[in-house]
């Protein structure tokens, strides 16, 4: 067998490729470590006690105790501040009962500031017999049993309140909306709105005085009617009547009927007229026409 001699200059050329390619690697490698290097050092520093949270700050709490947001946000002194989620402590805080929004800022010197907007009540609803809750407009309830605040609706004829932080059943959204729809000069005379079982909705007012709005359409209509007429009657000095404005465009003045001509009760519940029984979910506070 011949052997085949190599020229010098190709066994030189492919010394030189395969040096180069021995560089190429190192220079790789060089790289990986120093991107690893690099990773485990800001790791090291966003877990060391210079990014740590130093202070915890809370913006508009009234309603709210502060020991409940503290608890929901879950956030310590002294932990890292990468492993503080703002979306997640929002979300958290924004589940307690009167937390309508929460956001939550977080600030590499070490501070953490959650801002609350809480909720305002817009009515009462019954949770059981003579037990009263305060819910906001969009019908989450906000408290356990309270007294009712002067100024605020009384929502009966409806599904039973649950536990703070749940909303009223859908039967209570038009009671909601003319609660939401009363003019200011009408909200805080109304006492009681009341849904009846053929689906009517009565309105008492704190004179003992009565408004019949009908079905639960075209309501803000018969609730600026009956904003209208409450005024106009009373201008007149006219008591003891009840006002249909089923018909908007057409409302109606009567004569109280005898079983209503009482002083309404302050506490409000002749005014609310709470004959309904109450038992799992069963409408209470039922009144008959």
């Amino acid at each position: 067998m011949t052997a085949v001699a190599v020229d010098p200059r190709i066994r030189r050329r492919r010394a030189e490729v395969r040096q180069a390619q021995g560089r190429r690697r190192l220079h790789r490698l060089l790289f990986l470590l120093a991107v690893i290097s690099l990773a485990v050092m800001v790791w090291l520093a966003l877990r060391s006690p210079l990014m740590a949270v130093d202070t915890v700050g809370y913006e508009g709490l009234v309603r709210t105790p502060l020991a409940e947001v503290e608890a929901a946000a879950g956030i310590e002194v002294g932990q890292p501040l990468i492993d503080v989620d703002p979306g997640a402590v929002a979300a958290r805080v924004e589940a307690l009962p009167w937390v309508a929004q929460a956001s939550v800022s977080r600030s590499w010197t070490g501070s953490v500031v959650i801002e609350v907007t809480e909720r305002q009540p817009a009515a009462a609803a019954l949770a059981a017999p003579d037990v009263w809750v305060l819910v906001d407009a969009e019908g989450r309830v906000l408290t356990g049993a309270v007294e009712v605040p002067p100024g605020l609706p009384r929502l009966t004829g409806v599904l039973s309140a649950g536990s703070p932080g749940t909303s009223l059943a859908a039967d209570s959204g038009p009671l909601l909306e003319v609660a939401a729809l009363a003019p200011a000069a009408l909200r805080p005379r109304i006492q009681g709105l009341y849904l009846e079982s053929d689906g009517e909705i009565w309105m008492a007012l704190d004179t003992g005085d009565r408004v019949l709005l009908g079905p639960d359409s075209d309501l803000g209509f018969k609730v600026m009617a009956a904003a209208t007429m409450v005024e106009r009657l009373g201008v007149e000095g006219r008591t003891g009547w009840e006002l249909d404005v089923t018909v908007p465009s057409l409302p109606v003045v009567r004569e109280l009927r005898a079983r209503y001509r009482t002083a309404p009760d302050p506490g409000g519940d002749d005014v609310t007229a709470g004959r309904g029984s109450l038992s799992g979910g069963q409408a209470v506070g039922t009144v008959d026409p």
